[in-house]
């Protein structure tokens, strides 16, 4: 591609190539439960987003996006955010909501932290509510809103903290010009959760592998335990 591309009209004409194949691409029905970035945004918008992450995903891969072939996980990922029908319940952008895609067979292998207090509103809860330690302040639906905090709080710090969290929770939501407009779903909240420096510390590494957002596989990896496929 030129460096004076047109984004926008390249868009246009990777949706055109789009809809010979799939003329009803933009009648397919809802289904309950799930959505597709198509719908979720108006046609004029879903134009912007698609040229915005179509240059993005050309700054990375040196080409356009393949969704007939799929050749790689960064194809289905872009043919999953606006063509796929997402589930949305539980909604995969909520940290809150991720422990309810632990599948049942492994629950007994995997602790989620522990969320000690959550607000639709951006005050701090009184200190007597929280035992004294240190936490983790976060904003639920968003990315790089997040800090480490000890409790209790002093005054001026509360201050602080609540108008962070204000800005958080009044700030612009998170990958919506992106393409990633689960993040758009959902009440917003703040909230407090356990900090895991001491279970790092011990030298337990735990990782997942995810699959088009959802978790479809989870590898687990631990310095104790041989790798293992669940």
């Amino acid at each position: 591609m030129k460096k004076n591309t047109d984004w926008k009209e390249t868009a246009k004409k990777f949706l055109s190539s789009l809809l010979i194949d799939n003329p009803s691409l933009f009648e397919a029905p809802r289904v309950p439960g799930k959505g597709r970035g198509l719908d979720y945004y108006a046609t004029s918008a879903f134009l912007s987003v698609l040229s915005t992450t179509l240059q993005e995903f050309h700054f990375n891969h040196q080409r356009l996006p393949d969704l007939v072939n799929l050749p790689k996980t960064c194809d289905h990922f872009f043919k999953m955010k606006f063509f796929n029908q997402m589930l949305m319940r539980p909604n995969p952008a909520s940290k809150l909501n991720a422990r309810r895609y632990i599948p049942n067979e492994i629950k007994d292998l995997i602790r989620p932290p522990v969320c000690y207090w959550s607000s639709t509103t951006p005050t701090l809860p009184p200190d007597e509510e929280i035992p004294a330690g240190t936490y983790w302040l976060k904003l639920d639906l968003g990315w790089h809103a997040q800090e480490i905090i000890e409790w209790p709080p002093s005054l001026a710090e509360r201050k602080r903290l609540n108008e962070k969290c204000e800005s958080w929770m009044n700030g612009h939501r998170h990958g919506l010009a992106n393409g990633e407009w689960w993040y758009g779903i959902g009440e917003q909240r703040i909230f407090l959760e356990e900090d895991l420096s001491e279970v790092i510390l011990q030298g337990t590494e735990i990782k997942f592998l995810c699959e088009t957002v959802i978790r479809k596989s989870i590898t687990t990896w631990s310095t104790t335990r041989n790798t293992r496929d669940l």
